[in-house]
């Protein structure tokens, strides 16, 4: 018999939860640099732009790696929203992205498309719940061929 939807749901976002924590280790350094020691980050080029759309918000984002490209299309994500460089680190967040499977363990192709999307909805996901905005981000990759990664901030 097949689990409930609810319980399926349930043990997904525990199993994101223990590999995301299982990084903590590769982002605690940030972490104890930045926030604990009150050092601000490094400036960071915001390689992004907003394009004009009548209904939607779009935003082009560059870099030399896909880590870096994904990390400034965050970046123009919040400072659409606020202007991040007056936000200050007080708290870091860290989160799973799956690549290859989706809620429910449903099959999806994995595409750097398809880890902007999932970054940019967790990104909100966190605005709209806790009004936690990102002034700092590091992605880790944790499978390349499935587009998987940790990030913390």
């Amino acid at each position: 018999m097949p689990k409930p939807l609810v319980s399926a749901l349930d043990d997904e976002a525990l199993e994101h939860n223990i590999i995301a924590e299982s990084f903590r280790h590769h982002f605690e350094p940030t972490y104890q640099k930045y926030l604990i020691d009150n050092e601000s980050p490094p400036s960071l080029p915001f390689q992004f732009e907003h394009l004009d759309h009548t209904a939607d918000l779009q935003i082009h984002s560059w870099g030399n790696t896909l880590s870096e490209a994904l990390s400034c299309c965050v970046y123009g994500l919040s400072s659409y929203m606020a202007d991040i460089s007056k936000v200050s680190l007080k708290q870091m967040k860290i989160f799973y992205c799956p690549g290859r499977k989706s809620l429910i363990n449903v099959s999806v192709g994995a595409s750097p498309e398809d880890l902007a999307y999932r970054l940019l909805c967790e990104s909100l996901n966190l605005f709209h719940e806790s009004l936690f905005l990102i002034r700092h981000i590091e992605l880790k990759f944790v499978d390349k061929n499935s587009y998987s990664l940790v990030a913390a901030w």
